[in-house]
């Protein structure tokens, strides 16, 4: 659905993205969440396969999240234009101390991703397993 907020959750071991927004779907905000890691920004395994997966939408936010231990990226961005990602710890604990490493990117975009702001971001302790574009 478009022109929802996630807020304030803790979004750890399933299978699939903690957070997976749909093909046109917009203005979608995700916010103050801890997702992967445990709600104080601990690790949790097994943990989510992607953090959060943006697929071909508009205009969305991802702000002041914590981003940490999955098996792919952080963020995924496929497609879609105008995202802004902004103030988020990725690939560490809350306090941005302690690696929590995603396996792959912090942040990854690919298939014509555009117009996307990524700025005041904590992003450290990442692997790179995928030949995307990625931070």
């Amino acid at each position: 659905a478009s022109d929802v907020t996630i807020r304030g959750l803790g979004i750890n071991r399933f299978p699939g993205p903690g957070v997976f927004v749909f093909n046109g779907t917009n203005n979608v905000r995700v916010e103050d969440n801890a997702i992967g890691a445990g709600r104080p920004g601990v690790m949790t395994w097994p943990s989510n396969n992607m953090g959060v997966w943006l697929n071909y939408g508009t205009n969305h936010v991802i702000t002041r999240n914590v981003l940490s231990s999955s098996e792919g990226s952080g963020i995924l961005l496929v497609g879609g234009s105008g995202t802004s990602i902004t103030a988020n710890r990725i690939g560490t604990s809350a306090d941005g101390l302690t690696a929590l490493p995603n396996l792959d990117n912090g942040i990854t975009m690919y298939d014509g991703t555009t117009g996307t702001v990524i700025d005041g971001n904590l992003i450290s302790g990442n692997g790179t397993i995928g030949g995307a574009n990625g931070y």
